[in-house]
């Protein structure tokens, strides 16, 4: 993971979690909100069948209808849904005519037409305690931080190896020891090399007389 990655999914983490803490919090002294599924009215606005056709020879791929439908919640807003149902069904309802709706109170916005589609009652929805919330969002927060404290103390190769190129050229430019010639050993003279020095010293002191 790079250091911008760290970052940015850090921060990310952090801003969740925070937001979700604060939201729990708030929900404390809140008022409970009552839940329970409600039924109405609904009308249908459009009939229609959804084909799916090749781009090229035209043929039908696939062949489904669907009716949208309309209806006013007990807060006095209206909502609507499309409904996907059979060819069989199709033939049975017709535009404008009335159908029961289920919903639910505090959001309306989940809904069903009743005997057309799956609808989930509010029974279905498991709802978290705001200290459970609290819990799971702290998680968030520490991820976060941990990952904003690596984002920003990561070292990249590329910032190691400029460090390393840098204290190396600083660095004196170390001689390297130039060898020596070994010196003459006179163990190693070969023995007529010895004998003319010694007529040389011998001469020489000779002259010297």
């Amino acid at each position: 993971m790079g250091k911008k990655t760290a970052i940015c999914l850090g921060a990310g983490l952090f801003l969740i979690g925070a937001f979700g803490v604060f939201l729990a919090i708030s929900s404390i002294g809140a008022p409970a909100v009552v839940k329970k599924d409600l039924e109405t009215k609904g009308v249908i606005t459009d009939l229609y069948a959804d084909v799916v056709e090749h781009k090229l020879t035209g043929i039908d791929l696939s062949k489904h209808y669907q009716f949208d439908y309309e209806f006013v919640a007990e807060n006095g807003k209206t909502y609507g849904k499309t409904a996907t149902i059979s060819e069989a069904e199709a033939q049975g309802l017709a535009v404008g005519q009335k159908i029961t709706v289920q919903y639910h109170s505090h959001q309306p916005s989940i809904n069903a037409a009743k005997g057309y589609g799956v609808y989930l009652p509010v029974d279905s929805f498991v709802e978290h305690s705001p200290m459970s919330r609290i819990l799971v969002c702290s998680v968030f927060c520490v991820l976060g931080a941990i990952l904003l404290y690596s984002g920003f103390t990561y070292k990249e190769d590329g910032d190691q190896e400029q460090v390393t190129e840098g204290d190396f050229f600083e660095q004196p430019a170390q001689q390297q020891p130039t060898q020596q010639p070994a010196a003459a050993n006179s163990s190693e003279i070969p023995d007529e090399q010895m004998e003319k020095l010694e007529r040389y010293r011998q001469a020489y002191l000779a002259n010297q007389k």
